[in-house]
């Protein structure tokens, strides 16, 4: 495991031994040079992960989707592929892949709360595919939408971290962030992926194509957003449940 000193920024997943809580492994990331609006100073990691069997995935701090070993090198085998170029500084962590939601879906993260709530949790998963809110949202003055054509939701295989299917409904309507996680269930005998998105929608799409089922407006048609405070239009934070 590579150390580091005191003074890096850092974010981080740990692995404690459930019987006795004992530390297993640690994953590290530095933190993206490119703005602080994309991974602000001392947030840390603030993703859930999605664990099964030997395991896991997770949104890293840096917005790479992350297949981990749960075991680490603690099995004795590097399962993990080798990297030309480093993506984090876990290259000598058991990584088995990684897909950079920035680099390849041009995606420009604003994590919600700054700190105050979770993002991009990979709590949703079906067959082979796993569900991940981006995280697309506004400029560091919640005024701007860099990315408006890029995914707000995306479908990856989660044996091999391809895309599978994406989706940009939110466009140029995105009101400020991504904050609500995605729920997948099965009515009628398909497959629904249902989230609540940026520009105040909540919708529902088929969860093998991506194609949308149903959509429906949270706010009153004549409310309107505004800045610090007290807006009438806003976005949901909650995750829908059955």
């Amino acid at each position: 495991m590579k150390r580091f000193p005191s003074s890096v920024d850092l974010g981080c997943l740990l692995c404690f031994r459930e019987s006795d809580g004992q530390f297993v492994w640690q994953y590290s990331a530095e933190k993206l040079p490119i703005g602080r609006v994309h991974d602000w100073p001392n947030q840390g990691l603030v993703s859930s992960p999605l664990v099964e069997g030997d395991r896991l995935w997770f949104v890293s701090n840096r917005h790479a989707v992350v297949c981990f070993d749960a075991q680490g090198f603690r099995d004795g085998t590097n399962d993990g592929p080798v990297f030309d170029e480093p993506v984090n500084d876990s290259r000598e962590e058991d990584v088995v892949w990684q897909f950079d939601m920035i680099k390849e879906l041009g995606v420009f993260p604003h994590p919600p709360g700054m700190g105050s709530n979770t993002r991009c949790s990979i709590a949703a998963t079906f067959g082979n595919q796993i569900y991940v809110v981006t995280g697309n949202g506004t400029d560091e003055g919640w005024r701007r939408i860099p990315a408006p054509q890029a995914p707000s939701l995306i479908c990856l295989d989660k044996t091999n971290g391809k895309a599978i299917w994406t989706d940009a409904s939110p466009g140029d309507n995105i009101l400020d962030c991504q904050a609500s996680h995605p729920l997948v269930t099965e009515f009628d005998g398909r497959i629904q992926v249902i989230v609540a998105q940026g520009d105040g929608w909540i919708r529902s799409f088929d969860g093998l194509t991506g194609e949308l089922n149903w959509k429906f407006d949270i706010n009153f048609k004549k409310s309107s957003w505004t800045l610090g405070g007290g807006s009438e239009r806003n976005i949901c934070l909650g995750t829908p449940r059955e």
